[in-house]
């Protein structure tokens, strides 16, 4: 998927097209640019999609592409994150939630001990630290189902969930597990009203 756009027409599509389907295309160019170079502008673009978007799909599905980047970039990759998250006010220009936004793609890659060093830089009541609390625990549990619920719930999911969004994430590695983890989420959010 080599991308013949340069990095400031992607960027224009992520902050400007109304199409969460073109958001997420570009999400995958980036994706493909980060795993190949470790690119930093790639990684910086991904972070910004992820904390700041208006569709809950986008986030999600954005941080589920981010995991699992190669390990020659993945230390790279988590210390942008973390410097992400500490720089970032726990509110963000969608109202979202981006402190656990960032905390998605540790929680994708069940990594307990970034999620807890996550809670620990930042005040327990800033927004989101509780459901990143939560999302650890769910892990230490092996309780993903739960992770999922709690992403759906906290972004408006059970509201408006539009899957075909996500169809272009089919491509990634681990997308036969996402795409229904995130449906059965859903549905029992819908069920329930609630995510626990």
């Amino acid at each position: 998927m080599k991308s013949s756009r340069s990095l400031e027409q992607q960027r224009a599509i992520l902050i400007n097209s109304p199409n969460p389907l073109e958001r997420l295309e570009v999400v995958l160019e980036l994706r493909e640019t980060l795993f190949a170079s470790g690119s930093s502008d790639a990684t910086k673009e991904l972070l910004e999609t992820i904390k700041n978007d208006m569709t809950g799909e986008v986030v999600i599905g954005t941080a589920f592409a981010c995991a699992h980047p190669p390990e020659h970039h993945a230390s790279k990759f988590r210390d942008m994150t973390m410097s992400f998250f500490e720089r970032s006010g726990s509110r963000s220009t969608s109202g979202g939630a981006p402190l656990l936004r960032l905390a998605y793609v540790a929680a994708f890659e069940k990594d307990i001990p970034t999620l807890k060093a996550m809670v620990s830089k930042r005040d327990e009541f800033d927004t989101g630290v509780d459901r990143i609390q939560e999302i650890a625990a769910a892990l230490e549990s092996n309780n993903t189902d739960f992770v999922f619920r709690v992403m759906a719930w906290s972004e408006g999911l059970d509201r408006q969930y539009q899957p075909q969004f996500l169809q272009p994430l089919r491509v990634v590695a681990g997308a036969d597990t996402f795409l229904p983890g995130l449906q059965s989420a859903v549905e029992y959010i819908r069920r329930t009203r609630q995510y626990k």
